[in-house]
Order: structure tokens, then C-alpha cells, then sequence
């Protein structure tokens, strides 16, 4: 049995960054039954413990620290210590685990899952779950189908998370715009846009009618290239072909970055520089229509100044838009495999759902969750359904141990693209042998498992 150190309450406070700690911290701590009681008192019982690690701002370790603490109020034999890295969590996740400290269970992103999975670090979890009450029927298929690899589960989806539209419904009153719909095409989009953004005499911006969370990113580009008609890869679930040089994936890349150049509608990625981040400047007033990851809704519920909700994203040949999210994955080095996995299906079940939930922190990866006032009946956005609505198009990224690799090198050639020095043609055409090489190495690595 592996022993830690407990968290300190220095350390809860510097994790948790909350103020009023001392019933948190009441509360993390499990009611010790009867037969807990007569176990200390004979000086047998020993808890196991396990630890769990995780990236994020406040709020996310907040949500994280709930729910380690009521996992152990179920599981009054099992403490769990949860680590937060606020930043640069990938990097110091291996230093620990090249350092001979994994954690037991350590949150994973969609991007870098099936990386862990190809090089070992995170275990199938099937077999324990078939042995405990797991229940896949009462999950959303794309929560559970980005983590099954050759019919067995290697991660717990702790939320799914989406793009959608977020919108200041006041700007869009003032400047006399209906609210985005589902049915608005990408015409309607640059038409809107235009009537929502304003530059003063000389050209500066003062309000933008649209603007991403991230620019260089695979989660904007993958949306605008599946409304397109093309496609990242051949096969999601097996990809073997990087097809992101084929025309409709070529025009999907081009509007994306003719939103900034051409229309004039979202900040170009020196506006960026000068003005700041889009998440702030959709807080702030200054842009119109905010279209990025549904989790963020945690971020704007403290707007004062105006009233905003989500949309579904405007429609090129296809509707289509990101589905991503976070899971548990348990380490590979892990010395308590059976209470890593419960700890991963509780976060992930009906009790880590209503968390979530509560949280704003994605949708609910269990549908009676999802679907429940637990989520629903919680504003603003006054359409939450939207954020579950989108599941029908969503687009997940491929399954290939290298997609981090490959993801930075296509960043990397995207770049001239958004300042308008490359056509994405050009830089599609260049970039493209480059990705199929690191794609078919990909496909390497899952021959030896």
C-alpha cells in the first residue's frame, strides 16, 4: 500500500483559491463509521490513498476538490490527495511520472488521451469495469466512444465540452441583428457580423461582430472545415490519411481566416496583441458573437453589463462543430488500480455529473443529467439545451497517438495563413507530407498494443 502525506491546508488554500476553507475542509474529510471507529481504535485500519491530478483556474479546482470529497464520503476507506497544476500541466504531469511519483488517476485532454494510451501511461480500464457497476447505456455515445480503442475503455469522460456561440444580446438589440440560429448559413454570418462591428475614422476597431477563443487552434479550424465539406482525416475513429489539402477543407481554412483579413468582422491576430485575449473582450462589451467551448460559460457568469446566451454555429455545406472534453485516465504505475478506477467512474458518473452540472463546467457526459433541471434550469444562458443540441454534428479529433505532434506542425504552418502572408492552399499543400508522415508513425505505435 502506497502511504502519502494528507493535504495541508496551506496547500488546499493555494490549490482551491478560496477564502472560506475551514467547512471545505470539514467536508473533504469522510464520516468515519462504526466500524472506522473500531478499526482506529484497534490501530488495523489503514486508508488507502490515491492522487489525482489536474490543470485549470479556480474554479476547476474547486469542482475537482468537491468531488474528490464526496467520492470519499462514499468510500470512507480511500483518501485521495488532488494535485493542481495550474499551468504547463502536461510537462510537469511526466516530470512526476519520469520522476517515479505518478498519480494514481490524472485528468487527460482529448488531444493527448490516446497518446498516454499508445505509450502506456494511462491502463485499459475494462476489466475493472466490468467487475463494478458501470453502466455505458446511460452515457452520450460521444462520451464514451472517443475512449474506447479496440472495444475497450481506456478513459472516463469528466464532462464533454463543445463549441457554441456565445452572444451580447444587447449589442445585437442595439445594432437591430436577430439572435444567431441554427439555421444561419455562413452568409448570414459575415452579413451579421458586419452590421455588429464598428472602427472609428481611421480603421481601428472599437467593437468586433466576431471573434474566436483560439485562433491557432485544430478546435476553430476543424469546425470551419467540416462546415465545409472536408475533412481533418479520412476516419476519425482509424485515421490512416490526412486529407486537410482537399478543396473543401482548403475553403473551410481560407473563410476562417477571411473573417479577419477580408470581412473585417473578427480582431486579426495583431488586434489580438494590441487589444487582448477574445474571452476578455467578449467580457468586456467588445465583441458581438464569441464562438469557442461551452465550459466558458463559467467564466461569464459574472457580466454585470450586459445580457448573453449561446447559438449554434452558422452552417457552411455542413453543420458540424468541436465535441471534446476532458477525462480520467489511471497511471500506468499506479500500486491501487481497483480504487484509481472507482475514483474515475465516480467522477464520471451520475454523482461527478451533477458536479459538473452545477459547475457549468461542460455537459454532463450522463444523459439523465444533461437532461435534468440539475443542468437546465440554471442561467444564464437562458438556451443551455444548445450545448447538448450540437452532439447530433459534433466533430471529435482524430485518434492517433501523434495528433499532438502533428497538430503543432500544422499550427505552425497555419500561422501565415491568419495574417493573410498564405493562401491556405498554399500552406495546406506544403504542410500536408509532413502530417501524413507523423500520422503514419501514429499508426506504428498502435501495432504494439
Amino acid at each position: 500500500m502506497r502511504v502519502r502525506k494528507e493535504i495541508s491546508r496551506r496547500s488546499f488554500l493555494q490549490w482551491a483559491g478560496m477564502g472560506a476553507t475551514v467547512a471545505y475542509l470539514a467536508a473533504c474529510a469522510p464520516a468515519a463509521s462504526p466500524a472506522d471507529s473500531a478499526a482506529a481504535e484497534s490501530g488495523s485500519a489503514e486508508a488507502t490513498e490515491i492522487v489525482l491530478t489536474h490543470w485549470g483556474g479556480e474554479a476547476e479546482a474547486s469542482y475537482m476538490l468537491e468531488t474528490a470529497a464526496r467520492f470519499m464520503e462514499t468510500e470512507p476507506g480511500i483518501k485521495v490527495e488532488v494535485i493542481h497544476f495550474p499551468d504547463n500541466y502536461d510537462e510537469k504531469l511526466l516530470t512526476m511520472i519520469a520522476g517515479g511519483t505518478p498519480p494514481d488517476v490524472q485528468m487527460t485532454l482529448r488531444f493527448t488521451y490516446f497518446s498516454f494510451v499508445a505509450k502506456g501511461v494511462a491502463i485499459n480500464l475494462q476489466p475493472y469495469l466490468d467487475a463494478m457497476d458501470f453502466e455505458p447505456e446511460k452515457y452520450y455515445d460521444v462520451a464514451l466512444r472517443p475512449y474506447t480503442f479496440r472495444g475497450n475503455l481506456y478513459g472516463l469522460p469528466r464532462e464533454i465540452d463543445d463549441w457554441v456561440v456565445f452572444y451580447n444580446k444587447n449589442l445585437f438589440d442595439e445594432a437591430g441583428v436577430a439572435y444567431p440560429t441554427a439555421e444561419w448559413t455562413w452568409d448570414d454570418l459575415v452579413e451579421n457580423a458586419k452590421l455588429l462591428t464598428k472602427r472609428d475614422a481611421a480603421g481601428r476597431a472599437e467593437q468586433f461582430g466576431y471573434g474566436f477563443a483560439h485562433l491557432s487552434g485544430a478546435k476553430a479550424y476543424d469546425c470551419f472545415v467540416y462546415q465545409a465539406g472536408g475533412r481533418m482525416v479520412d476516419n476519425e475513429d482509424d485515421p490512416a490519411e490526412f486529407v486537410m489539402a482537399e478543396p473543401a477543407a482548403i475553403e473551410g481554412v481560407q473563410f476562417m481566416a477571411d473573417l479577419a483579413n477580408v470581412h473585417g468582422v473578427m480582431p486579426s491576430p495583431r488586434e489580438r496583441t494590441d487589444l487582448g485575449q477574445v474571452n476578455d473582450l467578449f467580457a468586456s462589451g467588445k465583441i458581438a458573437m464569441r464562438y469557442g467551448e461551452f465550459w466558458s460559460s463559467v467564466q461569464f457568469l459574472e457580466i454585470q453589463d450586459f445580457e448573453w446566451d449561446i447559438a449554434e454555429p452558422a452552417r457552411g455545406v455542413n453543420q458540424a462543430t468541436w465535441v471534446g472534453g476532458a477525462c480520467y485516465t489511471v497511471n500506468s504505475g499506479t500500486k491501487t488500480p481497483e480504487e484509481a478506477v472507482k475514483l474515475s467512474l465516480f467522477g464520471s458518473g451520475p454523482e461527478g455529473s451533477k458536479i459538473v452540472a452545477a459547475a457549468r463546467a461542460g455537459v454532463p457526459p450522463i444523459k439523465e443529467i444533461a437532461e435534468s433541471p440539475t443542468f437546465l434550469d440554471v442561467t444564464p444562458p437562458e438556451h443551455i439545451e444548445a450545448a447538448a443540441d450540437v452532439f447530433a454534428y459534433g466533430v471529435q479529433p482524430p485518434m492517433s497517438p501523434t495528433f499532438p505532434e502533428w497538430f503543432r506542425t500544422l499550427n505552425a504552418a497555419l500561422d501565415p495563413v491568419w495574417v493573410g502572408e498564405q493562401t491556405a492552399e498554399e500552406a495546406l499543400t506544403k504542410v500536408s507530407a509532413e502530417v501524413q508522415a507523423l500520422l503514419d508513425e501514429g499508426r506504428e505505435m498502435l501495432e504494439n498494443i
